[in-house]
């Protein structure tokens, strides 16, 4: 009976102490990386639908313990939801940037996900929004000046023209 209650006591103690620590997540406290974005807002100057410049954005932060991986995973989520897979280079120092190349009016929020050594190590999201010019509609003087500048020649001509009128 005693060798009983000694063998439940051991199961008991094993249980208490050594399988929540083996089981635990240990990593949920420490701090793998960081993710910046360049800036919150990308403006894009209007365009044709047929216009395939890109512009660009710059996703950069640091990796803790560089040298133990290679690549910064990322997942970038676009405004119609489709998500592309890239990765990054991190450098012996712990640095990564990445540009995300934005074309074609696509326009709205974007995500990004980064992960090191398969830890979450940030989300950022950026806006990309259409920039409108203002059109602006000057009302220009004629002075004696501009008249001026009209070559001799010029003129006469539009006084022939207005003559035959």
């Amino acid at each position: 009976m005693r060798q009983l209650a000694f063998s439940v006591l051991v199961i008991l103690a094993i249980g208490l102490f050594a399988a929540p620590g083996a089981f635990a997540d240990h990593d949920s406290d420490e701090q793998w990386g960081t993710l910046y974005v360049e800036k919150p807002v990308l403006e894009l100057p209007y365009s044709a639908w047929d216009n395939h410049e890109y512009k660009k954005i710059k996703i950069f932060g640091t990796v803790e313990d560089p040298r133990s991986a290679t690549w910064v995973h990322f997942a970038i989520t676009e405004p119609d939801g489709t998500t592309v897979q890239v990765k990054a280079v991190a450098s012996s120092d712990g640095n990564y940037e990445n540009f995300i190349l934005i074309c074609c009016n696509d326009i709205g929020q974007y995500s990004v996900y980064a992960e090191w050594k398969g830890y979450h190590i940030g989300t950022v999201t950026f806006e990309v929004v259409e920039n409108l010019a203002e059109i602006t509609e000057g009302t220009e003087t004629i002075t004696e000046e501009s008249i001026e500048k009209i070559p001799n020649w010029v003129r006469q001509i539009f006084i022939w023209y207005a003559a035959e009128q």
